[in-house]
Formats: C-alpha cells, structure tokens, sequence
C-alpha cells in the first residue's frame, strides 16, 4: 500500500515541481521584460532631451524646412554670433547683380555695419539665416517703421541656391515671427526688374498691392494674408526662390 502511495503521489509532485519551474521561468522573463522596457523608455527620454538640447542649441530655436528638391535644412534666428557669416554670404554668395538687388548698389562699403546691425537683437529688428549642412544659404530680415504695426522686408538667397524654395521658406517665417511681434504689414522696395523675389513672394501666397509702379516698385503686404509656414515643407510650392 505505501509503495503504491508512493508511486501515485511522485508522478504529480513531479508535475508540481515542472510547473513550479515554469511559472518561475516566466515570472523572470516578465521581470526582464519589465526591465527592458523601463530602459527603452529612459533611452527615449535621453533622445527627447538630447534633440531637444539641439533645437535650442547655443540658446535658439532651430526650426527644419524640406525643399523643393528634397533637402532639409535649418531656419533660425541670427545673432551677433553670425555676423562674420551674414558679411561673407554676401560678398561671396550673391552675383553683382543679385547684391544690386538687395542693396540698389554692386558692391555696398557698409556691409560690415550693415550685418552688425543685421544680426543685433532687438524688438525693431529680426533677422533669419538658412543654414545647409552649417553653411549660410539665405538671410531675410524686417525691420519696424516708425509705424510699429509695419515693417521693411528683404531677402537674400545664395545663387546656386535659388529655386530651392528658401526665399519662401523665410518669407513664411518672418510672417510668423512678425505677427507675434504685433507687426500686421511688410513693406518693400523692389527693382521692378527683380520678377524673383515678386516670384517666391507669389510662391509663399503672399498676396501683396503695389503702392507705386516706377522702376522701384513699393509693395505692401498684408500679414493676415501669409499662411502658417514653419516647419512646413516647401516642396508644396511650384518655384520659390
């Protein structure tokens, strides 16, 4: 009889010990997966934080556009930490004609002054650079009137960078930046033979009125007009500058 007992009860003690190996099994594979999950979390945390740090890095805003032709590349706001940059852009990215352009003159004696004051950051002015692989292809600026709901607009694209869509990209940008500055007008005077800065202007839908129709054309733009642009990409567009 205690043998038969015997061996009845061994076979399910063995089952209980099977299945107590079992259950022990997958508790520490839960708590493994627990573990790794808990990990994979913080290593997601650290990437937000780190990529977070990049958009502020140095303490601005770092704002990504795509272009018409694929590219990605950074607007931001310039400080005084550019001004080499700004006087380089222009003495070595734009044409005589392109300089003319921008400042009715080929080759402008001021340059140094003007990017001193390009890049200075005060309520009056704002200045945005568009940087590829860290190098400077386009700068845009406002500057307020003594009206203080209306500003200047110019814009700048390195040649072999036009008809990427940077000129729209910053318009847009400026737009935004302006408005939340209480600005509701940009203003412009243009060459009325300058059709590409009136084309990435027409591009960004900017609707804009013709003050004076001389050589120098006298644009106004209303800032209620220009869409929401940041962050958008501007292969949507058909040209741009």
């Amino acid at each position: 009889m205690c043998a038969k007992f015997i061996d009845e009860v061994t076979p399910v003690l063995a089952d209980q010990s099977r299945r107590k190996t079992v259950v022990d099994a997958a508790l520490e594979w839960a708590k493994q997966l627990v573990m790794a999950q808990i990990g994979f979390v913080r290593s997601v945390v650290r990437s937000v934080g780190q990529a977070q740090r990049k958009k502020t890095q140095r303490g601005r805003r770092v704002d990504t556009v795509t272009l018409l032709d694929g590219a990605v590349v950074s607007l931001r706001r310039l400080d005084e930490r550019d001004a080499e940059a700004v006087i380089a852009f222009f003495h070595r990215d734009l044409t005589d004609r392109e300089r003319y352009y921008r400042f009715f003159v080929i080759r402008p004696g001021f340059l140094h002054r003007f990017a001193r004051n390009l890049v200075e950051n005060s309520p009056t002015n704002y200045a945005v650079g568009t940087f590829e692989a860290g190098r400077l292809i386009g700068v845009a600026n406002y500057i307020r009137t003594n009206d203080p709901e209306v500003a200047e607009v110019a814009v700048a694209v390195a040649h072999k960078d036009h008809l990427r869509g940077v000129a729209t990209a910053m318009l847009c940008h400026l737009g935004e930046a302006a408005r939340r500055n209480g600005i509701r007008y940009f203003i412009a005077d243009v060459l009325a033979e300058n059709q590409a800065l009136l084309d990435a202007m027409r591009d960004a839908d900017v609707p804009y009125e013709r003050v004076s129709s001389n050589a120098v054309l006298q644009i106004r733009v209303d800032l209620s007009d220009i869409p929401d642009g940041v962050g958008r990409s501007a292969r949507s567009k058909t040209r741009g500058g």
